[in-house]
């Protein structure tokens, strides 16, 4: 499922179950949504998949927010979705079964830019 999709189906069952402030975060990129005190990490997954992946962001928002949740949003749109709710506690004892991946973002210097090569297609 599209991670926006996604969104919206959580944002939809907050307000349906909790009907106090739910909007969508637009300054942290560790989480998606701000439901009351919650900060809430969305991840849409189609239902065969066996694995989601949690990003650098999201695992400092865990680590920094004391009301982290994650919610896994099963399906392949939005009319037939189930939703996975795990708090921190919860989420605690999956990473503990992860496997661990990691990237490096490694910046990229105007200097680096010099050295490009133009490459012509035609």
């Amino acid at each position: 499922m599209k991670e926006n999709d996604a969104i919206q189906v959580v944002m939809e069952y907050e307000r349906k179950n909790k009907p106090i402030d739910v909007r969508k975060n637009k300054q942290h990129p560790g989480y998606d949504i701000i439901s009351g005190n919650k900060k809430i990490e969305v991840k849409g997954i189609r239902k065969r998949d066996g694995f989601f992946l949690l990003n650098n962001y999201n695992f400092e928002s865990y680590a920094k927010e004391p009301d982290f949740h994650l919610y896994l949003v099963l399906g392949d749109n939005p009319s037939d979705a189930d939703i996975i709710v795990y708090n921190r506690i919860e989420l605690i004892k999956k990473i503990k079964e992860a496997r661990v991946r990691f990237t490096l973002e490694i910046p990229l210097r105007k200097e680096d830019k010099k050295k490009a090569i133009k490459f012509d297609i035609s």
